[in-house]
């Protein structure tokens, strides 16, 4: 038991003379159980050449479990004979086993021999205290950062093969040596008995182990006195028979256990334009008798009744051609006032036409002037404006409007230009309704580019207002992004808190340890780290009142 169990040069140095002290004992324990073993194993040899078929069953049932088999050829007596590998047990751990069926069935089994401890397992076995010390030190410095200190049993030592295959001294790798070496006296050290208590923890973990009490010497750092050593996690039965070595020091664990833990602590109980053109059906105006036209965005040919006895079938580049009418037939149309009521043509329509459609340039030029001539009469709503004033705007609109000097914008670039005429001229509309007194300009005179200042009261003057709801729409998107990451974080910070509660949770029940807590809130949430120990204060203190 200790607080904070350390490994200073004193103690790995007497870990280390209690391991030589250890190994010529145990070495020679393994030469007299060699010998036993051996008498054991011609005694089988003898009697599985005469086994019945019920014999031989068990035995390879048995060999199939925990072993597998191997066919060679015996140069003594040139026979084909049977022999097994294990399969990730040691010697003793399948000497266990063997021995309980020989009991029961018979000695129809082999035991395998045991092997001494080399000279270079000694090395392997100081940079397993290596690597244990690292994890003490870093197990101590989270316990004090969660202000926990009191006593409790030593921590088992994980040992990955691949980690002490790249432990590094002074630029050079400790020990030049392969995965399956390392594990291979690991396997020798326990046996010995000297690592205990072997816990799987899956293929990319490493394995957990014990040291024996009886080797280990350990420091508190709280106190500065030895650990007591005996109180470390480990049965007084594996104890108790180290010396004889007739017992595995496994740690078995029934499958249905570790499923049940593995589920235990688990963490976790864990608008397109085709469609909204297709619903469009509406007529480009009103008040007009002569063609009343339903174009189907979508362009499909549909059956459309004209003036002609026969039915036609129309494309909507078709039915757009024929909305074009005479300059003159127009300027007495909106002289009359009767497109003050007109509703423009669906932008969805002009959208597929400029990118689809069969209209020339200059037709769909004019489709786009004499809309949008139709949707600023509503200016004029009431006011007497002459055939000649509309004239002369339709003239100067086919002159110059759409054009860069005399050649005209593309169909796409007309487009564009639309929508933002089609926003100012709304804009002025609002604004001459605010002022029901005022009286507008002409509209040969309102179209005129050259009145740009605001007293002049012209349409030039509204692309100032376009390039404010330019900025306004600009600015209004970075508030969005704005508002939505603060949600987002917002958001993510409830989601971390409480994935972080949980796991706190978790600690207090038991089913996670402190360096788990402290390792999955340093990985994944480091914000709560500072205030992590009082978060568990807060959320135990939280449970014992609900308890009482």
């Amino acid at each position: 038991m200790a607080v904070y169990p350390a490994m200073t040069t004193e103690t790995i140095a007497a870990t280390m003379d209690n391991f030589r002290l250890f190994v010529p004992d145990y070495n020679a324990k393994v030469v007299e159980e060699n010998i036993a073993i051996a008498n054991h194993n011609s005694e089988v040899f003898t009697n599985i050449k005469d086994l019945n078929p019920v014999q031989a069953g068990f035995r390879r049932a048995f060999m199939l479990k925990y072993g597998k088999w191997v066919n060679y050829l015996d140069k003594k007596t040139l026979e084909i004979k049977e022999r097994y590998q294990l399969n990730d047990m040691n010697a003793r751990q399948y000497n266990a086993l063997a021995t309980e069926f020989c009991n029961e069935y018979g000695n129809i089994v082999e035991l395998m021999p045991l092997q001494t401890i080399k000279y270079s397992t000694e090395m392997f076995f100081m940079n397993f205290l290596h690597a244990y010390n690292g994890q003490l030190s870093k197990k101590n410095a989270i316990h004090m950062k969660m202000d926990i200190a009191y006593k409790k049993p030593l921590p088992p030592v994980e040992i990955n093969s691949l980690q002490i295959t790249n432990l590094m001294r002074n630029g050079v790798k400790a020990i030049n040596v392969c995965k399956k070496t390392v594990i291979n006296h690991r396997k020798r050290l326990e046996e010995a008995g000297i690592l205990v208590d072997y816990v799987y923890q899956g293929f990319y973990r490493g394995t957990l182990h014990q040291f024996n009490p009886e080797i280990l010497q350990i420091i508190d750092l709280a106190t500065g006195k030895n650990a007591n050593t005996e109180n470390q996690s480990i049965s007084s039965k594996k104890r108790k028979n180290l010396a004889e070595f007739n017992e595995t020091t496994r740690t078995k664990k029934n499958e249905c256990e570790i499923k049940e833990n593995v589920e235990n602590n688990s963490l976790s109980k864990r608008s397109s334009l085709g469609s909204s053109l297709t619903s469009f059906n509406s007529t480009f105006y009103r008040n007009t008798d002569r063609k009343m036209q339903k174009i189907s965005p979508e362009g499909a040919a549909k059956i459309v009744k004209t003036d002609a006895v026969d039915s036609v079938e129309l494309t909507v580049s078709e039915k757009l051609q024929r909305l074009i009418v005479h300059p003159q037939q127009l300027a007495e149309e909106l002289a009359s006032g009767e497109h003050w009521d007109y509703s423009p043509i669906d932008i969805r329509v002009l959208f597929r036409e400029a990118y689809e459609g069969t209209l020339t340039t200059e037709e769909f030029k004019q489709l786009l002037i004499q809309d949008f001539l139709k949707t600023s009469a509503k200016i004029w709503r009431g006011k007497r404006v002459f055939v000649g004033s509309w004239k002369n705007t339709i003239n100067v609109f086919y002159d110059s409007w759409f054009m860069n000097g005399k050649f005209t914008f593309s169909k796409q670039n007309q487009f564009d230009y639309l929508k933002e005429y089609r926003w100012r001229i709304n804009h002025a509309r609002k604004w001459f309704l605010s002022k029901p007194d005022f009286n507008p300009l002409f509209p040969s005179d309102y179209f005129d580019r050259s009145r740009t200042d605001r007293k002049e009261v012209g349409f030039g003057y509204t692309s100032k207002a376009w390039n404010r709801h330019l900025k306004y729409m600009e600015n209004r998107a970075a508030k969005q992004r704005k508002a939505e990451n603060k949600t987002q974080t917002r958001k993510q910070s409830l989601s971390a808190a409480k994935a972080v509660e949980a796991k706190i949770k978790m600690y207090l029940k038991g089913r996670v340890s402190v360096e788990n807590l402290y390792i999955f809130v340093q990985n994944k949430y480091p914000a709560f780290l500072d205030n992590l120990s009082s978060m568990v204060w807060k959320i135990q203190s939280s449970n014992l009142k609900n308890n009482n």
